[in-house]
């Protein structure tokens, strides 16, 4: 992960002095039509002329599938497992990704208009990324939009709001405790803390000291600072600053990424000005001698920030040359890109600065990440890749071609399919302290991922814990044991929660990992022998037990069952959500697909499998209508699988047969259709028989007095709204958000056009959360007082830790201030 808005890994970086410059002596028209590029060569350590000398790296240009409109390609990055690029789309609303071969793919989301720029890979292995026009962060699951074909929202897709209005989130990167962007708009940095929410992660927000438009970020977990200590590096380009902030500051112990009662800016920010006025400073890098490297746009400059707080300038050849992002390459160099001018910069660790001519015009390269080694036995390819926002296209530099071997730069043609790539494994364990041996009654927890690459010869490593008795003073992957039994150290491991920690595994590793006899414990200065301790065994995996299931439309009940494997013996969740191809077409349209509008009603949700749970049940509601309308289908999707990765199939297709044999009158006229209706959109539920032949009766009562049956629908449907079960369920939830965040604004047109208050509560907002406040509540059934009280206070508790009702209710307001929000 080596590239602008990304963590770069230091520990692994190899250096190496400038290489020899070798001169050869060829036509300009024959290097190019080769598809080599010129370049210069200037010394940082002498003003001597400048030599033009033949390119001895070679090019390749990917153009994107779609010439019209112009996607603009921005961000782009590394995946950690498969040496898979992905990049943004900016001005088409798209992911892209490009195989180590070239196969390049482009995947849709859902707001043509959401302008993706930055990504970053977290410690779930999803990629986040911002979106600047719709001010959100969003997350996909990289494996599950390859397999499926299509990023799917609620399913392999989910957004976030950024606390601030209208901030425009720019720049990602990792931190040691979580993900920091930059908000470009709104002066601030912003915080999403680990351990991940998938549904509901925390933000802070972080005011930067002197107003600025902000650019990109970066982390560096300890090397620059040489306190040990991380900080989050990022450049303010209109103050022409480099700031950073320090996620803990060990002079005065403050914890500032908690922004707790002790943060102060003073003391977790710092900022350093750049020596030339007005340059601009952008892309930002953590160089491989562990100092910061950044560019400047506006002076056509490369910045260093050394362990002091020095900054050195290095000019490059060319002026006016725009760079824009910097990266650490594979050969103990930072490669940059030069917007202005077409040309890909390299500069070593001494300044030396050489510029390579990009083959095709007027390209604009934009950002630029590599695909380099992060262990000896690691498999990438070496190489560096840019986008370029006016060629339309994905370049890739290899630094390490043979000259004397020219090839024609190839033109690929690009197709729809990815070229199928090894798929790594990943192990998972719960940490507890009934684990450890012998066991002890800490209230401490904790779960660890492995993530065994695909060639079985490396793993990465991440932990999050809580609830020590004590300070933590190791963690370590111990083995081979079984559980109940100790064993020898094999990898000691950082402190502190963590992600994405390389250790390199022997075939013995490997097969003892896989026999389920590693496991990994924190020790504390209470339990120095161990307080939690858990064993790896596979990911637990979430999957419907069939792909394929079909329901009697009489029977107005679609059964699917998700069946948890793996590791079992922790907690996990995912989400649901149905979909369908019909769209807005009417009722009467026969065309095989079934329609939430009329043949089952809508459904989404998180299943919560407590350990040691292998399966449960989602059921959908069917209409039964009168149409003749022959087999129709739906689907319903899971996604953002949490403590467990999604297995196949994840996508079920649910095939309504129908019992029609021709096209009847409206079914809304029958007294027992009107009140099934009723159950399913007040509360969410089959009927139970009690209450349905109830109800029935009162309309039923009337005979055929159309004024009687028309007074008795009205009442009927008042009872429903007035019934305990709808009052406590999906009105509670609208007063929940009501009370929480006031109402929205709508527009009405009776008695003149005019602003009224209308409720501020979204459909998918209200939907699960109904739903899950009505779970297997039915008034008078059962002891359904306390199911009703249980999920009324799970939910509030869910609620109250949303990132927008922390966002807008701040645990820093007063006791007043809480209560007059």
């Amino acid at each position: 992960m080596l590239y602008l808005f990304m963590k770069t890994t230091k520990k692994n970086s190899k250096t190496a002095s400038p290489g020899k410059v070798f001169a050869l002596i060829v036509l300009a028209i024959i290097i190019a039509s080769l598809s080599y590029g010129w370049h210069r060569v200037v010394s940082a350590q002498s003003g001597n002329k400048l030599d033009l000398q033949p390119e001895i790296v070679t090019f390749t240009q990917f153009p994107l599938p779609n010439p019209s409109p112009a996607a603009q390609p921005f961000g782009i990055l590394r995946y950690i497992t498969d040496h898979a690029m992905w990049f943004t789309e900016k001005a088409t609303g798209k992911l892209g990704r490009i195989a180590p071969d070239g196969t390049l793919t482009e995947y849709a989301l859902p707001n043509a208009n959401s302008q993706p720029t930055a990504l970053v890979v977290a410690s779930d292995f999803h990629i986040w990324f911002t979106e600047t026009n719709t001010n959100k962060i969003g997350r996909i699951n990289p494996l599950d939009v390859v397999s499926t074909g299509a990023i799917i929202a609620g399913s392999n897709f989910t957004e976030f709001d950024v606390p601030t209005p209208n901030s425009q989130p720019f720049a990602i990167a990792i931190g040691q405790g979580g993900m920091f962007f930059t908000e470009t708009n709104a002066n601030k940095l912003g915080y999403i803390k680990y351990p991940l929410n998938p549904s509901n992660p925390t933000f802070l927000e972080f005011d930067v000291p002197t107003s600025s438009t902000l650019g990109a970020v970066v982390g560096d977990f300890g090397g620059s600072d040489m306190s040990g200590y991380g900080r989050i590096w990022f450049t303010e380009t209109s103050a022409n600053k480099i700031g950073y902030f320090r996620e803990f500051d060990p002079v005065n112990f403050i914890a500032c990424e908690d922004k707790g009662s002790d943060y102060s800016q003073a003391k977790c920010f710092g900022e350093i000005s750049v020596t030339t006025a007005a340059s601009g400073p952008f892309g930002i890098a953590l160089g491989p001698d562990e100092n910061i490297w950044f560019t400047e746009k506006d002076a056509g400059k490369i910045g260093r920030v050394d362990a002091a707080g020095v900054i050195t300038e290095f000019t490059p050849p060319t002026a006016n040359t725009i760079p824009l992002g910097i990266v650490s390459g594979p050969d103990g160099t930072l490669w940059f890109t030069e917007s202005n001018v077409n040309n890909i910069g390299q500069i070593t660790t001494a300044g030396a600065i050489t510029e390579r001519i990009i083959p095709t015009a007027n390209t604009q390269p934009q950002m630029i990440a590599c695909d380099c080694k992060l262990s000896s036995s690691d498999s990438a390819t070496r190489t560096l890749w840019f986008t370029e926002k006016t060629g339309n296209a994905i370049g890739k530099v290899d630094p390490f071609a043979s000259s004397s071997t020219p090839t024609p730069t190839p033109t690929p043609t690009p197709t729809p399919t990815p070229t199928p790539t090894p798929t790594p494994t990943l192990f998972v364990a719960y940490l507890t302290g009934a684990q450890e041996v012998p066991p002890n009654n800490s209230t401490g927890t904790g779960n660890a991922t492995l993530l065994l690459s695909a060639d079985q010869t490396t793993a990465r490593v991440g932990l999050t814990f809580n609830g020590l008795s004590s300070a933590q003073n190791g963690a370590h992957i111990h083995g081979p044991a079984a559980p109940g039994v100790n064993a020898q150290i094999l990898f000691p491991l950082p402190s502190g929660n963590f992600s994405d920690f390389l250790i390199n595994l022997t075939p013995t590793d490997v097969q003892n990992l896989k026999n389920g006899l590693l496991y990994i414990n924190v020790h504390s200065t209470t339990f120095s022998n161990g307080e939690i301790r858990g064993q790896f065994g596979p990911a637990p995996s979430l999957q419907f037990s069939d792909g394929n299931y079909s329901v009697g439309e009489s029977n107005q009940m679609a059964n699917l069952t998700v069946t948890r494997t793996g590791n079992t013996s922790g907690t996990a969740s995912v989400n649901y959500a149905t979909g369908d191809g019909a769209g807005s077409q009417n009722c009467n349209v026969t065309n095989g697909f079934a329609s939430s509008k009329c043949d089952y009603l809508s459904s989404l949700g998180t299943l919560k499998f407590a350990a040691g749970e292998t399966s449960k049940t989602i059921s959908i509601l069917i209409i039964n209508d009168s149409y003749l309308e022959g087999p129709e289908t739906f689907n319903l999707i899971l996604g953002n699988a949490s403590s467990a990765t999604l297995g196949t199939p994840s996508n079920a297709t649910v095939t309504i047969i129908d019992n029609d044999t021709s096209t009847g009158a409206n079914p809304i006229d029958q007294a027992g259709f009107f009140v099934t209706e009723h159950y399913y959109d007040f509360l969410n539920r089959f009927p139970d028989s009690d209450g349905l032949a109830f109800w029935t009766n009162e309309i039923s009562s009337c005979g055929s007095d159309q004024t009687c049956i028309g007074l008795k629908r009205i009442n009927v449907s008042a009872a429903y709204f007035l019934s305990t079960e709808f009052q406590q369920t999906g009105y509670l939830v609208e007063r929940m958000y009501k009370a929480a965040f006031g109402s929205a604004s709508g527009a009405s047109t009776l008695g003149g056009a005019h602003q009224l208050a209308v409720p501020v509560v979204r459909f998918n907002e209200f939907l699960p959360d109904t739903q899950q406040i009505g779970q297997g509540v039915v008034v008078n059934v059962g002891n359904w007082q306390q199911q009703l009280e249980n999920n009324k206070q799970a939910f509030a508790l869910d609620f109250v830790q949303r990132s927008r009702f922390t966002s807008a209710l701040a645990t820093t307001l007063t006791p007043a201030q809480f209560v007059d929000q």
